[in-house]
């Protein structure tokens, strides 16, 4: 079994950030393996490959948070699609792992 190296991206978001989290790469997965979310707003957050929803929207009430990590990996993206995040308002803040399969 060959072993991806983990990176890290911040996840700052608001109503006019733009969505992508990790850039596609050609013939190539992003796989989150752990994530900590917190919204200031009542929001829904969604993971998503390109436009893709990865995960049914993600109810978080004002000042809310999760966090959810798995070395097996939560989700993973399309080949050469981008990992984006979505919120319906308000501005999240964070961070996410992942890596390149």
């Amino acid at each position: 079994m060959k072993l991806a190296l983990l990176q890290s991206v911040l996840i700052q978001r608001g109503d006019q950030m733009p969505p992508v989290l990790v850039s596609a790469i050609a013939g190539r997965s992003i796989e989150v393996v752990d994530y900590t979310i917190v919204a200031e707003k009542a929001t829904t957050v969604q993971f998503l490959s390109n436009t893709t929803p990865l995960v049914s929207g993600v109810y978080f009430a004002a000042n809310g948070g999760a966090s959810a990590s798995s070395d097996g990996g939560l989700m993973v993206t399309t080949l050469g699609q981008a990992l984006q995040i979505s919120t319906s308002s308000g501005v999240l803040g964070g961070h996410l792992s992942y890596r390149i399969v």
